[in-house]
C-alpha cells in the first residue's frame, strides 16, 4: 500500500487512498520535475521554492477536478441533508461538495483542506517534511 504523509512541525496529513489514487500522476510529475527522488525516497524535507511548486500541484489537481466533474447539487438535496454539505472556496468561486456520501464531494474536499494546509506551511517558519513509500510501487 502506497502512502504519502506531509508534515509541519506538530501538524501532519497523510493522504487517503483515493487521494492516493487520483494524485499519483500528479505527485510523480512533480518529483521528476523538481529533482526530487519521491520514488527512491521514504523521507523529504522541502524547501520553499519546492513547497510553492507542491501549492501549484495539488492547485492543478484540484482545478482539473472540479473542472472535470464538479455538478453543483440540487437544492433539495441540501435541504433534505444539509449536514453532508461543505462549501469550498476555490478561485474565487463557492463549491458546495457531499463531502460525507460522495466519494467526488470527499476528493474535493480533502484536496481543498491539503492546499490550505501547503498555504499554512508556506507562510510559517518551519520546513515542511514528506514521508512516501512510493518507491515500492511495482515491487
Amino acid at each position: 500500500m502506497i502512502f504519502f504523509k506531509f508534515e509541519l512541525g506538530e501538524e501532519m496529513f497523510e493522504l487517503e487512498p483515493l487521494e492516493i489514487d487520483y494524485m499519483f500522476s500528479y505527485l510523480y510529475r512533480f518529483g521528476i520535475n523538481n529533482d526530487l527522488n519521491i520514488i527512491h525516497s521514504s523521507h523529504l524535507k522541502l524547501e520553499i521554492l519546492n513547497l510553492e511548486k507542491l501549492r501549484d500541484c495539488f492547485f492543478t489537481a484540484l482545478r482539473d477536478l472540479l473542472v472535470d466533474c464538479y455538478e453543483e447539487p440540487s437544492l433539495r438535496k441540501r435541504q433534505k441533508h444539509p449536514s453532508f454539505y461543505e462549501k469550498v472556496m476555490f478561485m474565487d468561486k463557492r463549491y458546495v461538495v457531499n463531502y460525507t456520501t460522495s466519494t467526488l464531494g470527499r476528493l474535493i474536499y480533502t484536496l481543498s483542506l491539503r492546499l490550505e494546509f501547503i498555504e499554512y506551511a508556506m507562510r510559517s517558519e518551519m520546513k515542511p517534511e514528506i514521508s512516501s513509500n512510493m518507491r515500492n510501487v511495482g515491487n
